[in-house]
């Protein structure tokens, strides 16, 4: 089976799907996180993120394209994020009762 759709029929292709985390879903489905890759971008922004974000005149935009990769370097989750380049903060926090994020 192509791995682009393997996780068609998986609980990776739902509503909450990474619940606790997204690396206790791919375990399930046979893989271990390996690595990934960020792709950070700053840029003026789209009408469309200038509405959406409710950003300041001049104000610019981060774009981060993160790609993670299988412990065999089998391209698992990608995730894209826009936010305002001044004013955003990633929140990270470990799942409790699991030691991963």
């Amino acid at each position: 089976m192509d791995s682009l759709f393997e996780f068609g029929e998986t609980r990776i292709a739902e509503p909450e799907s990474v619940k606790p985390s997204l690396q206790s879903a791919l375990v399930a489905l046979g893989y271990a996180f390996g690595h990934a890759e960020e792709n950070l971008t700053a840029r003026p922004p789209t009408s469309f993120e200038y509405d959406t974000l409710e950003l300041e005149p001049g104000e610019w935009v981060v774009q981060v394209l993160r790609a993670g990769y299988s412990s065999e370097d089998t391209p698992v989750h990608v995730l894209e994020t826009i936010c305002a380049a001044t004013r955003h903060i990633f929140p990270i926090g470990q799942v409790s009762g699991y030691d991963e994020f």
